[in-house]
């Protein structure tokens, strides 16, 4: 729907009244909707003549359908008379109206999803700083190489032009190799119309927990996690320097100020005390059983990537987490990863409410290099690009 088609609608929806159904809606459906959409064997099973506006508000999902095909010009069909203009804006924008009050009226049960094996990468690689790949990735059926899209975005908006050749390469052919003894579990599904993020498809069965459990300490024991390869190494796994009269107590302190800042990039939202002094528990019995400080903290990394605070995103169901879910939302549409700390820290700061905070963020993320993931799924999956011959 074009912005100025959206503009319209929302300035319609909002002076909307009760009489609208009489008004508006009745009119269109026992009219121009009542020639096939009535009788003893309507079309599609779905007779609209004598439909009632309580009976609409009960069947939310039928409410959206009709905003659609009307929004949408596929009502009428093509052998009927079009929708005149006026009447079309109205008759979406009193559906729209309809749908945001049964939405109210009754609320969908709040969607909760696992991490997709794109998404479920890339997150893992930005919590740590990994220069490589996690995992060999054959969804990626097109991507890019080299910096012209960034570059270009830093640029002022008149110089901004498309480079004459792009490097591209198919990874659906030749993936990237991941860190080495590292098994990916399976390819998400697609859902109907393609995409592999829908939450009817990301669910988390015992034996998907099981083989994520396996995985997350796979990655942290592989031979390529190692200083070399792992950005925050110093910040997380180094042995700290506490001098040499320190005892267990310090070393517990560390670990606790290492955790407090890492579970809240981990999880995506604030972390309370207890849930940070469980994880430091670990650690201590990790040093117990091996006075190793890196070998304990990989497990205790570990163990967070086996959390379903790390493997499911949750929508909000309250105030105190919008901020953060919104967060989430606006990180995993444009770079298929958890948000970072500068938008954990707008979220925080509850300005992600400010649309002009939220267009200031959005402008950062796509001048940033990770905004390439979005190209490499989105266009492919919303295209169906694979079934191309």
């Amino acid at each position: 729907m074009a912005l100025r088609s959206c503009i319209v609608l929302l300035f319609l929806a909002t002076s909307l009244c009760a009489d609208d159904f009489q008004d508006t809606l009745q009119p269109l459906l026992s009219g121009r909707c009542a020639d096939c959409h009535s009788g003893d064997e309507p079309s599609g099973d779905l007779a609209l003549d004598a439909i009632t506006r309580e009976q609409l508000l009960q069947q939310p999902q039928l409410l959206h359908e009709l905003f659609r095909v009307v929004d949408t010009g596929a009502m009428p069909p093509e052998t009927a008379d079009p929708l005149p203009l006026d009447i079309r804006q109205q008759a979406t924008a009193a559906f729209f109206s309809l749908l945001q009050q049964a939405q109210h009226q009754k609320p969908a049960a709040t969607p909760v999803w696992r991490l997709n094996r794109f998404q479920y990468n890339n997150t893992v690689r930005d919590l740590f700083q990994l220069n490589r790949q996690v995992l060999p990735l054959p969804e990626k059926l097109m991507t890019r190489y080299g910096s012209w899209l960034t570059d270009m975005a830093a640029l002022p908006q008149k110089q901004r032009r498309l480079p004459d050749a792009v490097e591209a390469r198919s990874h659906t052919l030749s993936p990237e190799t991941g860190l080495s003894g590292v098994r990916p579990f399976p390819r998400d599904l697609q859902a109907e119309h393609g995409f592999d993020n829908q939450t009817d498809q990301l669910t988390l069965s015992p034996l998907l927990l099981d083989a994520f459990l396996r995985l997350s300490y796979s990655i942290v024991d592989s031979p390529d996690f190692n200083a070399e390869s792992v950005g925050i190494w110093d910040r997380f796994f180094a042995d700290p320097e506490l001098p040499d009269a320190a005892g267990p107590q310090q070393q517990l302190a560390e670990i606790r100020s290492r955790l407090s800042w890492f579970l809240p990039l981990a999880f995506r939202q604030p972390v309370d005390a207890a849930t940070v002094a469980r994880y430091v528990d670990y650690a201590g019995s990790c040093l117990q059983a091996n006075p190793d400080f890196t070998a304990a903290m990989k497990r205790v990394a570990a163990a967070a990537m086996s959390s379903p605070l790390f493997l499911l995103r949750v929508s909000a169901t309250g105030d105190a987490d919008r901020q953060f879910a919104a967060a989430s939302r606006l990180s995993y549409f444009l770079w298929g990863s958890s948000p970072d700390e500068q938008l954990l820290e707008q979220a925080k700061a509850g300005r992600l409410a400010d649309p002009a905070v939220v267009a200031a963020e959005v402008q950062r993320m796509l001048a940033d290099p990770r905004i390439e993931r979005f190209l490499d799924t989105f266009p492919a999956q919303w295209m169906h690009l694979e079934n191309a011959v």
